[in-house]
């Protein structure tokens, strides 16, 4: 059993480790887009890189007496890294006459500006896009082209609502 965890570990290792030498990151030039910092991605990235190396130093270290909590180890870096591809997932394209919206999880939509009643700052650090009268989607304020997308989005019309606090 404890072979089984040390090849899921040494796997799981080589995973992040040639993640993050080939990660490359597209982001085209000519459209408006919104996306969170790579060094999100980064920290998440050596967060599972630490669990699985963690996972690794308890099978080497202790054996089999270390089964349990290297499969503990294994699972916080799956779920580390589930968090990871989520973060690089968000991204917010701000188009002519539509904007799309991919978020973290789910799938991804799209809008026109015109269907979009309002923007309303949120007290959760983003601004909430209003349409039809619903929720339905939202802005990271620490996201990188936030300044310049709300810029774009006051241009084409659509009402900023500021919070009172």
């Amino acid at each position: 059993m404890s072979r089984f965890i040390l090849n899921i570990t040494v796997i799981l290792l080589i995973l992040i480790i040639l993640e993050s030498v080939f990660r490359k990151e597209k982001i085209e030039k000519e459209k408006e887009q919104i996306y969170l910092p790579e060094t999100y991605q980064k920290v998440v990235n050596n967060g599972a890189l630490i669990m699985t190396g963690c996972a690794l130093f308890a099978i080497l270290r202790f054996g089999e007496e270390a089964v349990s909590i290297a499969i503990l180890f294994i699972i916080c870096a799956l779920i580390i890294k589930i968090t990871g591809v989520a973060l690089k997932r968000y991204r917010i394209s701000l188009e002519e006459d539509h904007l799309i919206y991919k978020p973290m999880f789910g799938p991804g939509k799209k809008i026109r500006y015109e269907k979009i009643d309002k923007l309303e700052d949120s007290s959760e650090g983003s601004v909430c896009i209003i349409a039809a009268g619903k929720k339905w989607g939202r802005i990271d304020k620490s996201a990188i082209g936030y300044k310049r997308s709300i810029k774009f989005l006051r241009d084409k019309g659509i009402e900023i609502e500021e919070n009172s606090k």
